[in-house]
């Protein structure tokens, strides 16, 4: 399991964001450059104070989809807004976009205990529609791991490992929630994502503390998707026949 095994990337974010620094095509060049084959941009969800606007992910379908040889996976870091796992764009927009990432933020979220956040997450879980929670690691947040990680696999969700989160100042137990939930994936043969969170081109690839964290609780390599873009591609088109009821 070594930083340059890894395929791909599904969370980053650009000028869109408003406050990231960087342009969707030197985001892009980014990836190309550090050996990736597929990088997904994923913007924050409209309910963010300094989100793009819903028109936004509507117009998303004149962005290339391959660009300086490598797949660009468009899509967005949606909100949840309440602990019934509503989201801030609507399904019909959701449907445009490739990847679906979802998260509770505040000022979008307003924080519950922990009975209401684990009721969030796994309304978020059992939406066909998302792909991956992500960063759900702070304990100003508090969540019952060994729900989360059981309806996930249920589900087929996945679940983030956040370089970003690993050394934010600002988080409470980071480290610790993420050795209680890697154990519990472990235990339930959970697929985890490992994500940079960039907001600025050199970010990119940034995953060195999540590998570590990986290595330190026992994850195989064959349980993050990152090490295996041809079956995270497989994994995504099935998430989206069952999404059409196919």
């Amino acid at each position: 399991m070594n930083l340059q095994d890894i395929e791909f990337e599904l969370h980053t974010h650009t000028i869109q964001s408003g406050h990231a620094y960087g342009t969707f095509t030197e985001m892009v060049k980014e990836a190309k450059d550090k050996g990736l084959k597929a990088i997904g941009i994923t913007d924050h969800g409209p309910a963010l104070p300094d989100a793009p606007y819903y028109f936004y992910f509507q117009n998303l379908k004149v962005l290339p989809r391959n660009l300086f040889g490598i797949d660009v996976l468009v899509g967005a870091e949606l909100n949840c807004i309440d602990y019934k796992g509503t989201l801030d764009l609507d399904e019909e927009r959701i449907k445009n976009l490739d990847i679906r990432l979802v998260g509770l933020h505040t000022p979008a979220y307003k924080i519950g205990n922990e009975e209401e956040n684990t009721s969030a997450y796994l309304n978020l879980c059992k939406n066909p529609q998302i792909d991956c929670i992500v960063h759900p690691d702070d304990s100003n947040i508090p969540v019952d791991y060994e729900k989360l990680v059981k309806c996930a696999k249920e589900h087929d969700v996945l679940l983030e490992v956040n370089n970003n989160s690993l050394r934010a100042i600002w988080k409470k137990n980071v480290r610790e929630n993420l050795i209680i939930m890697l154990n519990l994936c472990k235990k339930y043969d959970n697929k985890v994502v490992l994500a940079s969170d960039a907001h600025y081109m050199s970010d990119i690839k940034n995953l060195q503390n999540c590998i570590d964290i990986c290595k330190e609780v026992g994850i195989k390599s064959d349980n993050i998707v990152n090490f295996q873009y041809s079956q995270f591609k497989e994994f995504i088109n099935s998430k989206r026949k069952n999404e059409r009821g196919l």
